[in-house]
């Protein structure tokens, strides 16, 4: 009897914690919304879960990342593995952290609704050029080309 009633309850806290279709669709429109209005104002934030290396494969990150757009500025907080031919004059860089004025910012629009976002930026170590994917589900990819380091590519999700 005890089972019964303990399944039984199992059931009603899970139907009870379950979305209804109307309310996802509310919550799916209203993260789209907020997506095109960050892609609109330059003002968007995504924060990496995995990064994919040329040289040491896939690996998920700490939540603490992520690559920060605000107007005309990036701000980066990113993780790198890989090969850097040069590095500079007393540098003691861990990753790919640096805050900089963005360099020949395009955008545009992909088939499937997906907006690609490309741009340059120069730290004290390198000039790096990303290219940023975000999809309508708010998902989004990043690849970080360098001149002088291997690249490098991210997975996140934008914070909406």
């Amino acid at each position: 009897m005890k089972k019964i009633l303990f399944v039984i309850g199992m059931l009603v806290v899970m139907l009870a914690g379950c979305m209804t279709t109307a309310e996802r669709a509310a919550e799916r429109a209203r993260r789209e919304t907020a997506l095109a209005q960050a892609l609109s104002t330059r003002q968007l934030t995504i924060s990496v879960r995995s990064m994919n290396t040329q040289r040491y494969g896939t690996h998920q990150v700490t939540p603490d990342f992520r690559l920060k757009i605000e107007r005309d500025t990036v701000d980066s907080y990113l993780p790198y593995f890989g090969r850097a031919w040069s590095a500079g004059y007393g540098s003691d860089a861990q990753g790919l952290h640096f805050t900089a004025p963005m360099v020949d910012y395009r955008q545009q629009r992909l088939k499937h609704d997906v907006e690609r976002l490309e741009f340059c930026a120069k730290s004290r170590e390198d000039v790096y050029c990303f290219t940023v994917d975000v999809y309508p589900n708010g998902q989004a990819s990043i690849i970080v080309r360098a001149r002088d380091r291997d690249n490098i590519s991210f997975e996140g999700e934008c914070d909406l």
